[in-house]
């Protein structure tokens, strides 16, 4: 099936193409390329996208969001790529928030960037008690060859959900108490796509040295559309099995 006739602004498109990709088994797992004291950075075969991110619970605030996993589909290749967001946060107050540094690599071309996913800081493991979240980003991205681009900083939080139609922050489907604990299955996100170019490539290269020797595009992402519930829901049950 070509993945070009999926790309609409509908998020329930979006769940049914990656549906097709993971039924074909088209699924790459891969690692934030950023790694601090690192003394180069290699453009030759990928390219690579900064972005920083402040997520915050202000509906159950003993229960702050932490990232785990960024979700693209790469439009070209037909197939799902998972990131794995495996540093702590640079920034963590408690009841208030955590701020990442985020970096991706990605192949040049047409990407759409689906989602951030992740749990409570507090109960990521718990059997019982365990938690997710998905936070919907489903913004399409052009990326050029031997690049760093910058996005942007998104500014999501999780407030409690005020009618059946706002998407909630995590699936209903998953431990139960967990989900109701930390406030993800009655609560929903709202979200700010920021022009935050200055400060975050401060916070870049006090982290990351490296990338003095690049030169760093900018290319931030449009303004946040809020998804139908029902969509998100379809993605759960098909991609994430929730």
């Amino acid at each position: 099936m070509k993945i070009q006739s999926f790309l609409t602004s509908s998020l329930c498109t979006f769940a049914l193409l990656a549906f097709t990709t993971i039924q074909s088994g088209c699924v790459n797992l891969n690692y934030m390329p950023l790694k601090k004291g690192q003394d180069d950075i290699d453009l030759s075969k990928e390219s690579i996208v900064l972005i920083t991110a402040k997520v915050s619970n202000q509906f159950k605030i003993n229960h702050q969001p932490a990232l785990t996993r960024a979700a693209f589909v790469d439009v070209n290749a037909n197939r799902m790529i998972y990131v794995e967001i495996e540093d702590e946060p640079f920034k963590r107050v408690e009841h208030q928030y955590n701020e990442y540094i985020l970096s991706f690599k990605l192949k040049p071309g047409i990407y759409i960037f689906a989602f951030l996913l992740g749990c409570s800081i507090k109960s990521c493991h718990s059997i019982f008690t365990g938690t997710n979240f998905d936070l919907p980003i489903n913004q399409k991205i052009n990326i050029k060859a031997n690049s760093i681009v910058y996005l942007g900083k998104i500014n999501a939080v999780i407030r409690k959900s005020n009618n059946d139609y706002e998407v909630r922050a995590g699936s209903t489907g998953h431990t139960i108490i967990g989900q109701a604990l930390a406030g993800f299955s009655d609560g929903t996100f709202d979200v700010e796509f920021k022009d935050n170019y200055d400060e975050d490539m401060k916070l870049y290269l006090s982290v990351y040295p490296a990338l003095e020797k690049f030169r760093i595009d900018k290319s931030i992402l449009p303004p946040w559309k809020r998804p139908t519930s029902s969509s998100v829901e379809l993605y759960r049950k098909e991609i994430l099995g929730l």
